[in-house]
């Protein structure tokens, strides 16, 4: 069975990238994009993903208020969801807090298609 990862991040961009880095291994796992964090809200409360991708800094609800707002309605259900933060951010600081506000973990931005390719495959337990 695939594995479901869901990423949510405003910069189209991006999504593509991830779109790209995604297509050595779609075999294994899907890719759902939102451009919108409300919309994604509403969207993964009653379908979560093996795997969660947030962008830290979005406009009207931000990556880690994104994250507990979603874990807050899936502990109704005991679902656990791993995240990872995509950040520019990259002091070890800042890394840190985007850990305690819940990532399990972060990636930091500019990446390759190949980088991040290589992380979801971590992070899923995908077998190469």
């Amino acid at each position: 069975m695939k594995k479901r990862v869901a990423m949510v991040d405003d910069d189209p961009d991006l999504c593509r990238l991830m779109e790209l880095a995604c297509l050595p291994v779609a075999d294994r796992l899907t890719l759902e994009t939102y451009s919108d964090p409300v919309a994604a809200l509403d969207a993964l409360e009653h379908n979560p993903p093996e795997l969660l991708l947030l962008d830290v800094m979005m406009p009207g609800l931000s990556g880690p208020q994104l994250l507990e707002a979603l874990r807050k309605r899936w502990r109704k259900n005991d679902v656990q969801v791993a995240c990872a933060f995509l950040t520019a951010k990259c002091m070890p600081a800042e890394l840190e807090e985007l850990r305690r506000q819940g990532a399990d973990y972060v990636w930091t931005k500019p990446f390759t298609p190949t980088q991040i390719a290589s992380q979801l495959i971590t992070a899923l337990e995908i077998p190469e």
